[in-house]
């Protein structure tokens, strides 16, 4: 892909140019890497995509390691849609550091985990879960590990 500088102006608006680049895009990720790693996750999720017949569009800010990527395909693609985003998710592994499905439609929710795994830091989020919700009311069940 290319790498461009962009004017100031550009930063305010950087959040969302992934997802205006695709007319409809199936999902949207967000990924968090090493800031070194940023290209090298971009480079992969892409070539991830382009092997699966769908079109991706990319935008980050590789000075804290954001990346936001948004993946289109032709209708009925769940599937492959889902593992790609999959791939996606190993990519920023690798990167050291986590993903998760910000947007999707719902068929290729229904194939894979919004939130990416919480780690050790579970243990603490659900000791304050319950500290704070001690019925398991609020929300229940739709946080990072089944909160």
């Amino acid at each position: 892909g290319e790498v461009r500088d962009l004017p100031a102006a550009t930063w305010g608006v950087l959040p969302m140019a992934a997802r205006r680049a695709l007319a409809e895009p199936a999902a949207v990720m967000r990924f968090s890497v090493l800031p070194a790693r940023v290209a090298e996750v971009a480079e992969r999720a892409g070539a991830t995509a382009r092997d699966a017949g769908l079109r991706a569009a990319f935008s980050a800010h590789a000075g804290v390691g954001a990346i936001v990527g948004a993946l289109a395909g032709p209708r009925g693609a769940a599937e492959a849609v889902a593992a790609a985003l999959r791939d996606w998710r190993e990519a920023a592994h690798a990167g050291g550091g986590h993903a998760i499905l910000e947007a999707a439609a719902l068929a290729v929710k229904a194939l894979m985990p919004v939130w990416d795994q919480p780690g050790a830091a579970l243990r603490i989020m659900q000791r304050i879960k319950r500290q704070l919700d001690p019925k398991g009311i609020l929300n229940a069940g739709r946080f990072v590990g089944g909160m």
